[in-house]
C-alpha cells in the first residue's frame, strides 16, 4: 500500500475514533443529568409572576432529579437583559432560561438590535403556562362594560389612555390591538411595572389597563377595580359572568405565556428528559391547583407545538407592532 494511502487511512481511522469519544461522551453526560445544580435564568425580578412560577418548577425538578435547580434574577429591558445574557451560556444542560411572551414575541417585533436572536439562540424545552388578561377600569370609573369603553373611545377620541408596564411590553401590545380591532384610539400610558400600571387604574390616574390576573382579581375583590371582560377564547370557568373578548371582537384573543428554553446546542437527551419531567409536574394536583389560584393554567404540549406556538406568537404579535407601526430602536 502507498504511503499517501496509509497515510489516508490513519487519518480517517483517527476522525472515527475522535467522532466515537465525542458520541460516547455525550451520551454519558446525558445519562448522568444532571451531576450538579442546574441554573435557571429567569429575565424578570424576584417576586415577579416569571419567578414565581419558575421556582414552582424549579423546586419540583430537583425533587425529581434528586439535584437542586435554582433561580438567577436577570432583570430589565422587558426581559430582554435575561435572554441576552441566557444566550451567551454554555449549552451542556446546566443553565436553562425563562422565556415568556414578551421577550420571545413582542420583542423581536419591536425591537432591530437585540442581543440576541429568539429564534436561533434557544431550543424550546417545554411551555409552563398561559393565562388570559383581564381587561379592566377603576370602580370609579363611568366606564361599567365593554360597550361603554367603545363608545366613549369613539365619542372622545384620543381623551381616553391605556397603562402598560412599558414601551413594547405585552400590556403596551394589546392596547395598540384593541385600538386596531376595535376601530378606536386609547392612548399609551407607560410605568415601570406591571403593578404600578394596574395601581394607576384604580387610583383613577389612567381609563383602563390589561392586567394579569394575579394582579387584578384581588383588586376586584377589595373594590378598588372592575373587570369589563377577559382575553381567554371562551369564559373563565372561575368567573363565568365576565364576558369573554372574543364575544364582542371576533378572533381577539391575548394569552400571557411562559415556558422553559435551553441555549442552543444543548444535547437532545437532556432537552427530551428535562420535557418529560415538566409534563409529569403539570399533571401533579398541587402544583395545578398553586397555579391555577394565582390564575395560570398549566399547559401540556410537545416540544415541537411549543415551538410552533412561539412561532405564531412572533408572526401574530409582529403583525400588531407593524399595523400600528411601533420600533422601539
Amino acid at each position: 500500500m502507498k504511503a499517501n494511502s496509509l497515510k489516508g487511512l490513519a487519518k480517517f481511522c483517527a476522525a472515527i475514533s475522535i467522532a466515537a469519544v465525542s458520541i460516547s461522551a455525550a451520551a454519558a453526560t446525558a445519562a448522568s443529568y444532571p451531576a450538579k445544580p442546574v441554573r435557571i435564568v429567569v429575565a424578570a425580578s424576584a417576586g415577579s409572576n416569571p419567578d414565581l412560577i419558575a421556582r414552582i418548577y424549579a423546586q419540583k425538578l430537583g425533587e425529581l432529579y434528586s439535584q437542586s435547580f435554582y433561580v438567577e434574577n436577570k432583570p430589565g429591558a422587558g426581559g430582554n437583559i435575561g435572554l441576552g445574557y441566557a444566550s451567551k451560556l454554555p449549552p451542556d444542560g446546566y443553565s436553562l432560561v425563562i422565556g415568556a411572551l414578551g421577550n420571545l414575541a413582542i420583542s423581536p417585533s419591536v425591537y432591530t438590535r437585540l442581543s440576541y436572536d429568539a429564534k436561533k439562540d434557544f431550543t424550546p424545552v417545554a411551555q409552563f403556562v398561559e393565562s388570559p388578561l383581564v381587561l379592566a377600569v377603576a370602580t370609579s370609573s363611568p366606564i361599567r362594560t365593554f360597550e361603554d369603553l367603545i363608545k366613549q373611545a369613539k365619542a372622545k377620541p384620543s381623551k381616553l389612555t391605556f397603562a402598560s408596564a412599558g414601551n413594547g411590553t405585552g400590556m403596551h401590545l394589546a392596547g395598540e390591538y384593541l385600538n386596531a380591532a376595535a376601530g378606536i384610539k386609547l392612548m399609551h400610558i407607560p410605568f415601570s411595572s406591571t403593578s404600578a400600571a394596574v395601581i394607576s387604574v384604580a387610583s383613577g390616574e389612567v381609563d383602563v389597563v390589561f392586567g394579569n390576573q394575579a394582579g387584578v382579581w384581588p383588586l376586584v375583590s377589595s373594590g378598588k377595580l372592575r373587570a369589563l371582560a377577559v382575553t381567554s377564547k371562551k369564559r373563565l370557568s372561575n368567573h363565568p359572568d365576565m364576558p369573554a373578548l372574543e364575544e364582542k371582537l371576533k378572533n381577539f384573543e391575548i394569552y400571557d405565556w411562559t415556558g422553559l428554553l435551553a441555549p442552543a446546542g444543548t444535547p437532545e437527551k437532556i432537552i427530551d428528559d428535562l420535557h418529560t419531567k415538566i409534563m409529569k409536574i403539570q399533571a401533579m394536583p398541587d402544583v395545578r391547583h398553586q397555579l391555577e389560584m394565582s390564575g395560570f393554567l398549566p399547559v401540556e404540549s410537545t416540544r415541537d407545538e411549543f415551538r410552533k406556538f412561539i412561532d405564531s406568537e412572533r408572526q401574530k404579535w409582529g403583525g400588531v407592532a407593524k399595523r400600528v407601526n411601533i420600533k422601539l430602536d
